[in-house]
């Protein structure tokens, strides 16, 4: 991610903060692929702090793969007592969420 690439993603979960009622702390920024320094930092954090509500850019920013990413969301809420909010959700999340509830009983 570079520095505008960061910028644009910081705006995007402050813009999501302030129009739930929240206020964007701080922005922890994995560096090395395959490590989880920024995520263990962000636990920590939020822990110390008692943050019940955390925002991350995307999905593709908790993982990849989307089943993993909907995995890695579960365990951050768990870890923090709260809820992982996604400040701007893909296309393809979209359609899912759509089929759902196109598919749902009336």
């Amino acid at each position: 991610m570079d520095g505008q690439e960061l910028e644009d993603a910081r705006r995007q979960m402050s813009e999501l903060a302030a129009q739930e009622g929240f206020a964007l702390a701080d922005v922890f920024v994995e560096r090395e692929w395959l490590h989880s320094t920024a995520l263990d930092g962000l636990v920590a954090y939020a822990r110390r702090h008692q943050v019940r509500h955390v925002v991350v850019p995307s999905t593709p920013h908790l993982h990849t793969v989307p089943s993993l990413a909907f995995i890695a969301q579960v365990v951050m809420q768990e870890a923090v007592g709260g809820l992982v909010w996604v400040a701007q959700v893909t296309q393809e999340e979209t359609a899912s969420v759509r089929a759902l509830l196109d598919a749902r009983p009336l």
